[in-house]
C-alpha cells in the first residue's frame, strides 16, 4: 500500500514537472498556447494577451476595441511583426489594457480574413497583405485596417484609437457604420434571369481583355509583387486549343519559361516559390506554397501536351519530388506551407555567397557562377546570391547535374525552414488534380497511385457519411472552396479510373452543398455556413492566385451533370455562368474571373458526348 501510494505521488510530481519545465523558458505565455494552428503557436508566448477567435460575442460585454490579427505561418511580415512589436512588452501592456487581443490563421478562416480583407482594400489605396491588422469594435464592425507597421507608427496608431474612444466614441460608431454600408454594396448583385446573349464573340472580347494585362516581355501579369497565378494561364491553353491563337500560346510558353528559369523556382530542389517581387522572377519571396505547386504541376503538365518541351516535363517531375520529399505527410496527405524565413533571417536556407559556391564547387564554379548569375557583390541583400538562369550562358548537362548535388547536399547541413503541417482538405484536393494531370501526361503509374491515396486520405479521414467535410483533421467546419475542389478531384479521377465510387462521393458532397451553401437569390453559393460576424458570409466569385469556389464549383457540376445524368447539376451550372458571364461582360478588366471563362467555354464549345454500352 505505502509502495503504491509512492509510486502515484511520484507520478503526479513528476507530471506537474514536466508542465512546468515546457513552459519554464517563456517569461510570457496566453490563450494561444491550446490551439492547434502552426501560426497561433508562434504567438503563444507573447506578451500580448492574446485569444483564438471564437466570434466577436466574447468581447461584446466589454468596453474594450478589438485587435484582430490575421495571418499565417510561412508569413515573412507576419513573424517581423511578431519580434519587432508582439514581443515588446511596453507595446504589449497599450494593447492589453487598452484593447480585446485576437489572432486568427487565415488558412483556418479564410472566411474572416475574406471579409476583412475587403474592407482593408476598401479603405487602403497603398494596398493590403499580410499580417492583416484590424482595429474593430466589439461586434467586430471595423475602424481601421492595415498590414505590417513599424513600431512607432503600431503605437501612435493604437493611441489615436484610445482617445477617441475616450473623448468621441460616436464618431468611431458613425464610421463602423460607413465601412460597414460599404462593405455591403461590394456584395455581388446579379439576376439570373437575365437572357442568354454571351457570345463567342463575348467570350473572345473576354480573353482579349485578359491578355491586355499580360506582361508579353517578362511573362506573368503586369502586376508587382508578381504572382504566378497558373489556373489563369492554364485557362489560356483550354482557350487557345478552341480557337487556334498563336499570340495566346507564345505568351503562356513565355512565362512557363520565365518562371521555370527565375529564381521564383528553386533551380536546386525544385518548387515554386510563392511570389517574385520584381517582373523578372529573380527575386522570390521565399514562402512555398501546396496550393501553388499543385497548380504549377497541372500548368507544366497540360503545356507539355502542346509543346512536348522536355524542361516542362523536367519541372513536372522536380516540383513533385520536392512535394513529396519536404511536405508530404506519412499519413498520405501534404503539409499546407514552407517558412519563407529560417533562424530569423529571410531566405537564409536558399541564398549562397560566391565564396561559398567556390569552396563547395573548386573549378566547377566560374562557370556555374556564369550560368547562374552569382557574383562577389551578390544579387541579392548583404551579398548573397538567389540562383535564377543567366540567359547569355550555358553549361555542360552533366555538370550542372553535379554541381547541383553538391551544393544540395552543402544545404541540407542547414537550418531547414520551419513547416506548417496543416493538411488542408482543399489544398489536397488540388493535389489530386496535379498527379492525376501529370498522369494523363506522362503515364507514370506512380503518379496515379498517389493521386488514389491522396483521396482515400480525404475520403477516409476528411469525409463524413453526411457529405460534410472538415477543413483539416482538427478542424470540423470546411468551405465551399473545400467542397468544390473535393468534388472536381472526385470527378477526375472517376474519369481516369471508372471507380464508381469516386462519382458517388463527388455527388454526396454536391447534395451537402446545395442544402447547405445555396443562396435563394442569385443562383451561387456562400463560401460558408457560418455566420459569426456583423455580415453575412461573402459570396467568392473572384479568382486570385487560387480559383474562385463559386467558379470551381460551376465547373465541376457541370461535368457530374454529364455523368449522372442530373439535370439540376447541370442546369445550376449553367445558370450560375450565365449570371456570371452578363456581369463580365462590362468589366473593363476581367483577370479576376478568369476561372469562370472554363464555364464559359463548356456553354461555348460543349464537349461530345460519347455511350459506351
Amino acid at each position: 500500500m505505502e509502495k503504491n501510494i509512492f509510486v502515484f505521488i511520484f507520478f503526479i510530481s513528476f507530471f506537474f514537472s514536466c508542465k512546468v519545465e515546457k513552459t519554464a523558458y517563456f517569461a510570457h505565455t496566453n490563450a494561444l498556447i491550446f490551439e492547434k494552428s502552426p501560426y497561433l503557436l508562434q504567438h503563444a508566448h507573447n506578451p500580448v494577451n492574446w485569444l483564438p477567435w471564437k466570434n466577436p460575442t466574447q468581447s461584446k460585454n466589454q468596453e474594450k476595441l478589438l485587435i484582430i490579427s490575421i495571418g499565417y505561418a510561412s508569413c515573412h511580415w507576419c513573424h517581423v511583426m511578431e519580434k519587432e512589436i508582439f514581443s515588446d512588452t511596453s507595446i504589449a501592456r497599450l494593447m492589453n489594457q487598452n484593447f480585446v487581443n485576437i489572432k486568427i490563421d487565415r488558412e483556418e478562416r479564410p472566411d474572416i480574413d475574406n471579409i476583412y480583407m475587403n474592407a482593408c482594400q476598401l479603405t487602403n489605396e497603398k494596398g493590403c497583405g499580410w499580417p492583416l491588422n484590424v482595429i474593430a469594435l466589439p461586434d467586430g464592425r471595423p475602424l481601421w485596417l492595415g498590414s505590417y507597421l513599424p513600431k512607432e507608427q503600431w503605437t501612435e496608431t493604437l493611441n489615436r484609437f484610445i482617445k477617441t474612444k475616450k473623448n468621441n466614441p460616436e464618431k468611431l460608431e458613425s464610421y463602423a457604420n460607413y465601412l460597414k454600408a460599404g462593405v455591403e454594396d461590394t456584395k455581388l448583385s446579379i439576376n439570373p434571369q437575365q437572357k442568354n446573349n454571351f457570345s463567342k464573340q463575348d467570350l473572345s472580347l473576354f480573353v482579349e481583355k485578359i491578355m491586355q494585362d499580360i506582361d508579353l516581355e517578362d511573362g506573368g501579369l503586369i502586376a508587382l509583387p508578381k504572382f504566378p497565378t497558373p489556373a489563369l494561364f492554364d485557362f489560356l491553353l483550354t482557350y487557345e486549343y478552341h480557337e487556334n491563337n498563336p499570340a495566346i500560346k507564345k505568351a503562356v510558353f513565355l512565362t512557363l519559361d520565365k518562371m521555370a528559369n527565375g529564381g521564383i523556382y528553386d533551380q536546386l530542389g525544385g518548387g515554386f516559390a510563392r511570389y517574385a517581387t520584381d517582373y523578372e522572377w529573380k527575386i522570390p519571396h521565399f514562402e512555398k506554397m501546396l496550393y501553388d505547386n499543385a497548380q504549377m504541376i497541372s500548368l507544366y503538365a497540360h503545356a507539355y501536351q502542346i509543346s512536348k518541351n522536355k524542361n516542362y516535363e523536367k519541372i513536372v517531375r522536380q516540383t513533385i519530388d520536392f512535394l513529396e520529399a519536404h511536405l508530404q505527410d506519412q499519413t498520405g496527405g501534404f503539409y499546407a506551407s514552407i517558412d519563407a524565413d529560417t533562424e530569423g533571417e529571410e531566405g537564409q536556407y536558399y541564398t549562397w555567397t560566391k565564396a561559398e559556391i567556390d569552396k563547395i564547387l573548386g573549378k566547377d564554379a566560374p562557370v556555374f557562377c556564369n550560368y547562374f548569375s552569382i557574383s562577389e557583390k551578390g544579387n541579392w541583400e548583404k551579398h548573397q546570391n538567389i540562383l535564377f538562369q543567366n540567359p547569355d550562358s550555358k553549361i555542360n548537362e552533366q555538370t550542372l547535374i553535379d554541381c547541383k548535388k553538391r551544393l544540395i547536399q552543402a544545404r541540407s547541413k542547414r537550418t531547414t525552414p520551419k513547416i506548417d503541417t496543416k493538411v488542408i482538405t482543399a489544398w489536397n484536393a488540388l493535389m489530386v488534380n496535379a498527379y492525376l494531370d501529370a498522369y494523363k501526361t506522362f503515364g507514370d503509374v506512380h503518379f496515379l497511385k498517389s493521386a488514389q491515396k491522396i483521396a482515400s486520405y480525404l475520403l477516409k479521414n476528411q469525409l463524413k457519411s453526411t457529405g460534410e467535410l472538415n477543413r483539416t483533421a482538427y478542424q470540423k467546419t470546411a468551405f465551399l472552396d473545400d467542397y468544390a475542389y473535393t468534388m472536381q478531384a472526385f470527378v477526375a479521377l472517376y474519369e481516369v479510373t471508372f471507380d464508381v465510387k469516386w462519382l458517388k462521393n463527388a455527388n454526396l458532397l454536391a447534395d451537402f452543398v446545395f442544402k447547405n451553401f445555396k443562396q435563394d437569390k442569385n443562383g451561387l453559393f456562400y463560401f460558408s455556413t457560418q455566420n459569426d460576424l456583423f455580415t453575412t458570409s461573402p459570396t467568392e466569385i473572384t479568382d486570385g492566385v487560387l480559383p474562385s469556389s463559386n467558379a470551381v464549383l460551376a465547373d465541376v457540376l457541370y461535368d457530374l451533370g454529364l455523368l449522372l445524368e442530373n439535370s439540376n447539376d447541370e442546369t445550376t451550372a449553367n445558370k450560375m455562368a450565365l449570371a456570371m458571364s452578363q456581369k463580365v461582360k462590362f468589366e473593363e478588366k476581367t483577370t479576376a474571373y478568369y476561372h469562370w471563362g472554363n464555364a464559359f467555354i463548356k456553354q461555348q464549345y460543349p464537349p461530345f458526348e460519347v455511350a459506351i454500352m
